[in-house]
């Protein structure tokens, strides 16, 4: 199995995914060609985060997030393959994605969702 790579102090912010949101929400969204990993905080509220023009470092990279009373929907481009092991107490965990590299020609990456779905929700989808 591929080593994960986790973000580091001082590493450049564009190459994390970042997002805190507390009795609110937002639409997030990034360019970069090079992700290397992200945490992800909703609260009472939601975060809305669009990966599909983004591209990861490597061929893996990992997302913690905790949704708690709150939601996280992410939307990730068709190479890469989503591998959720995220925990749903109370709340709801789903991988609606559809995984096309091969058909398309593209290289694999592998996006590993690790996280807590507390009284709260998290989509990954295309």
């Amino acid at each position: 199995m591929p080593q994960l790579r986790k973000g580091q102090p001082g590493m450049p912010l564009e190459n994390q995914v970042s997002i805190f949101t507390v009795l609110g929400g937002g639409e997030f969204n990034t360019r970069s060609t090079n992700l290397s990993s992200g945490h992800i905080i909703s609260i009472l509220g939601g975060a809305e985060v669009d990966l599909r023009e983004a591209d990861m470092e490597g061929d893996v990279m990992e997302i913690g997030i905790l949704a708690l009373m709150g939601g996280v929907e992410i939307r990730v481009p068709l190479h890469w393959q989503v591998n959720m092991r995220a925990v749903p107490l109370l709340g709801g965990v789903s991988n609606q994605t559809s995984f096309l590299a091969d058909k398309l020609q593209m290289p694999k990456k592998t996006l590993v969702i690790r996280g807590l779905a507390l009284m709260g929700g998290i989509d990954v989808r295309n």
